[in-house]
């Protein structure tokens, strides 16, 4: 995977606190897709 910019992980941090946030926010309000990965981790 090709990362921008160039040469560093940025793009891959970004992704994973943006990840992390619906998870925390699925978890707050209950809303989470039947089909997603946050209930299918939670089983």
């Amino acid at each position: 995977m090709r990362q921008y910019p160039i040469g560093s992980a940025e793009h891959a941090d970004r992704f994973v606190k943006w990840f992390n946030d619906c998870f925390v926010f699925f978890d707050s309000n209950g809303g989470a897709p039947e089909c997603s990965f946050f209930n299918a981790l939670r089983k």
